[in-house]
Parts: C-alpha cells; structure tokens; sequence
C-alpha cells in the first residue's frame, strides 16, 4: 500500500465476478462514495485499484460497499499475493464450476434425448413417453438448483436495477420455466420449454467453468511476468550504494545496475554502456546524446530513474 498525504494507493482482489458488467458496478458504486480518487477493475485478474482518502473513508466501509453488492475484496501485497489464508481458493471455485456444469449436463441430457430423440431417429424408451411431462418438470428443475447461483446473482443485480448478463439468463430462463410450469399443471400441453431453459444454463454453466479456468491461467501468467520484476534496486548516494525497495525510488534518482541484475525500473542511460536484452524487465532509453552506445564496454551500468 503507497501513501501520500491522506491519499492511500492500494490493490484489493475481488471474487464474485462474473462478467465485465459486475466490473462495471463495482466502478460505479465506489466512485459515488465520498473520499474515493480512484477505482479501476481489472476483471481479467480481479482486482480492484483504489486510491481513496483515508480521512474521508476506511478500508473496511470500501470493502461493506462492494460486498453489499454481492462480491468480496482481499487485501494483497500489491504485487499480487494474496495476505489472507484463501489465496489459493481459485482452484476450488474451478472445482466448483465444473460440478454445476456437470450435474447440469447429467440432468439434461436426457431432457434433450426426449424432445430431439424423435426428431433424428432415435428410439424412445416407454418410459420417457409415458411421463414426459413429469420427467422434464423435474429434471429441469435439478438443472436449475445445480445453475442456481446464476439465477440468485441475475435476480439480486436485476432487484438493485443494475441488471448484468445474469440477469438476462435468468429472465429468460425463468419465463421458460414458469410458463412450461404453468401448462403442465393448468393445461396439459406438450408445447413445453423446459428444454429451452436447460439449453441454456448448460451451455452458460460451461462458459461459466472454462472462463474461470481461462482466468485462472492468464492471473498465473501476471503474476510470473510480476515476478521477475527486481524487488528493490541500488541507489547511488554521497558516492555510496544504498539497497532500497523499488518503491522508494524517486525520479531523479541515480541507480547502479550490476551486469548479472534486471532493470529495476524505467531508466534513462547516464552514461555509455552495455546491456543485454534479456536483462530488460522494463523499458531503458537513451538519453539524446548518447545515442552511440559503445557495445564493447561491459561495466556496471550507471542509469538514471526515468519515469513510473
């Protein structure tokens, strides 16, 4: 966390996203609130980026608004590990993504077999054609409790009139099942939507597991990117090398960067030198005139801070 005067910079992960639009309405609700800066979500990793006055508002108020929105925040290091216990909990929100997907698919399948079987020629069990109605009530049924956290976050977002893609999914598929619903019981027609409604939530059940999968994989990317990030970098001060946190360094200030180290941060060449490309973890500029830089000087590399 970076402080300035009362201003605080900090990076807080959130879970209970799931699309661009919760990002949206996390942004939304925080910069209504009295004492935020900034808020910008990253939805891809989730995270949220908060610069907020500490005067103004707590951390802990920042974290009951985004959570009467029906997501949590975790405070992180800023580098992107997690403080809290639950830092490897991705794999077991995969898990669970995965059995709603396939209970889902269980219970469905069948209902497909019943409604297209005949159209393609398959053989239809007596079974099926003798309770086709109850079987399709109650199977459908099961496909929607095991996809019920889209229907409870479609409802809850679609209540606090800030409807996101959930909120369509789960109109939609509830119009299909309360009117199947309906006839079975009041009319006793086969024009029946069930089907439709399982169609449905299987189909965002699985985008549901591999977009979690898919996120997982690209936070786990950052974060090694992150990592190879120096730590902290050797200021050059009264003619002394001081070790400081990269944190600490200011524009202005003169680093020394040994051949076998990173580039800590943006720097501009103060003075002529020779680098490897492979040594780059940010960006390195020349300054105008040193241009012709001598390839053959393999000392330690004096560099100016350049900007961050």
């Amino acid at each position: 966390m970076e402080h300035s005067d009362h201003f605080q910079k900090t990076i807080l992960k959130i879970s209970g996203m799931h699309c661009a639009s919760c990002a949206a309405n996390i942004e939304h609700a925080l910069k209504k609130e009295i004492g935020i800066k900034s808020a910008n979500v990253n939805f891809a990793v989730e995270k949220l980026y908060l610069e907020y006055d500490s005067t103004a508002i707590s951390l802990e108020k920042i974290k009951d608004s985004v959570g009467k929105l029906g997501y949590q925040l975790k405070e992180t290091d800023g580098v992107g590990e997690e403080m809290s216990p639950g830092e490897h909990d991705h794999h077991g929100k995969v898990r669970e993504l995965k059995r709603r997907f396939v209970i889902a698919l269980i219970f469905g399948l069948p209902i497909i077999y019943m409604v297209m079987g005949g159209l393609i020629g398959l053989p239809m069990p007596m079974i099926f054609e003798k309770y086709a109605i109850p079987l399709q009530f109650i199977l459908a049924t099961a496909v929607i409790l095991a996809a019920f956290n889209i229907w409870i976050d479609g409802f809850r977002n679609l209540w606090r009139l800030r409807p996101n893609m959930d909120s369509l999914i789960f109109i939609g598929t509830a119009v299909a099942y309360f009117y199947s619903l309906t006839v079975s019981i009041f009319a006793s027609s086969e024009n029946l939507y069930y089907e439709s409604a399982v169609f449905i939530l299987i189909f965002i059940s699985l985008g549901n597991y591999l977009e979690e999968l898919t996120k997982g994989k690209t936070s786990e990317a950052i974060k090694k990117l992150i990592g190879l990030q120096p730590k902290t970098a050797t200021l050059i001060k009264n003619g002394q090398e001081i070790q400081v946190p990269i944190s600490e360094v200011k524009v202005g200030d003169v680093i020394t960067l040994k051949l076998e180290n990173l580039a800590p941060v943006e720097v501009l060449v103060k003075a002529p030198a020779w680098i490897e490309r492979s040594k780059l973890s940010v960006k390195v500029t020349k300054l105008p005139e040193r241009e012709e830089i001598d390839e053959g000087i393999k000392e330690n590399l004096i560099v100016e801070f350049y900007s961050r």
